[in-house]
């Protein structure tokens, strides 16, 4: 998926080809009114013979800045690229298609024709990117509501800590995603960050201490600069970087990079995330939920879900005539999973923090029950 150093690489490869040249004559995928949107039939009409005078972007949205209004923007999405003729291109690691040498490529969406013979072509295999048109893209951006570039706009050692302090309960994953807090920063981006800072995907921003915010804040620099540096070329990318092996989990089979150190895969904020546990420690106490912070509302379903499931456990008992259940079948598998559910439960109502993942969790209980035991008797 293109981030920042892959959007970069486009607004700087538009920069070079297309900035100061007036559109001669295009095609447009009229079709495709989902990546373009609203915009399908009037593009051609609207970008049609105008100059292209400079080319930018912020966080992962690209702009083209025209001679006049309207202007082109453009949300590269999973797949999106930008191609010129006769010029190497640009290869996602996960992505097919595209990046044959045939001219127009596969898939493609949008082709400029410039006044110099300049071709440039837009594509977009899995089409989740966005082309739109604005009379005002700075306007446009800043309704966006998204925080600070992580290449141009870094902030401060003390703004950046003030932002963390702000978003303490936030999972340390799920905040370098919020577009809101800094844009540009996708998933194979920010899992390098966290392994380059040596702190885990799970962590609670309010458990870092504040050396591990410092570090935080300078892997941010080191990662985003550091693959902008070489074009995004992910082949001149230092060997010791995480990204090097994270694709290796379609492969299958134990991961580990060249430090000896084993690359685990587990689901944080919602995506794959890849981390070394070895140097990425979870202290107990620190973790927070997977998909970040829980709503009193989200707390109030999950309940309703456990208890929905415990519901279900005791029907099949009923069902089954009262006959004890083993080995794992899937009601014996559900009777087990609802006393570890109702316990934690229990714990929640009398308003104790249960931390620690789902052996953690278990551990805990277990011995809460003994001591629930022992006072009782």
């Amino acid at each position: 998926m293109p981030e920042l150093p892959e959007v970069e690489h486009a607004r700087r490869l538009l920069q070079r080809h297309l900035v100061g040249k007036l559109v001669r004559s295009m095609t447009v995928d009229v079709a495709d009114d989902k990546v373009f949107e609203e915009c399908s039939k009037t593009f051609e009409k609207m970008i049609l013979g105008k100059r292209f005078m400079s080319a930018h972007r912020k966080g992962k949205l690209l702009w083209l800045e025209a001679d006049r209004a309207p202007h082109p923007i453009f949300h590269l999405g999973m797949t999106g690229a930008f191609f010129i003729r006769g010029e190497e291109r640009i290869r996602y690691v996960d992505t097919r298609g595209g990046h044959e040498s045939s001219w127009p490529p596969r898939f493609t969406k949008l082709r400029l024709q410039m006044d110099d013979g300049t071709e440039a072509a837009y594509t977009d295999p899995r089409r989740f990117g966005r082309i739109r048109l604005s009379d005002d893209p700075r306007k446009f951006i800043a309704d966006s509501k998204l925080g600070f570039d992580a290449l141009n706009e870094l902030p401060d050692e003390a703004a950046f800590l003030e932002e963390l302090e702000k978003r303490k309960r936030s999972v340390s994953k799920a905040l370098l995603l919020d577009q809101s807090f800094g844009a540009g920063i996708g998933n194979w981006v920010a899992d390098e960050i966290l392994f380059q800072a040596r702190i885990h995907p799970q962590r609670l921003v309010g458990s870092l201490s504040e050396s591990e915010k410092r570090q935080l804040r300078l892997s941010i620099h080191n990662v985003v600069a550091g693959a902008v540096k070489v074009d995004a070329d992910s082949n001149k990318y230092p060997r010791s970087w995480l990204f090097h092996y994270r694709w290796s989990k379609a492969k299958g089979g134990r991961v580990v990079n060249e430090e000896g150190l084993e690359i685990r895969f587990e689901t944080v904020a919602g995506r794959t995330s890849a981390f070394a546990p070895k140097v990425q420690k979870l202290p107990f106490g620190s973790q927070g939920d997977s998909d970040g912070p829980v709503s009193k509302k989200e707390s109030a379903n999950k309940k309703k879900k456990n208890k929905k499931n415990i519901d279900v456990v005791e029907k099949a008992g009923e069902e089954g005539g009262g006959e004890a259940v083993s080995g794992n079948s899937p009601v014996g598998n559900m009777r087990r999973r609802s006393r570890r559910l109702a316990a934690l439960q229990q714990d929640e109502d009398e308003g104790e923090e249960v931390k620690g993942g789902p052996r953690g969790n278990e551990v805990k209980v277990r011995a809460k029950r003994a001591m629930r035991k022992k006072k009782s008797t």
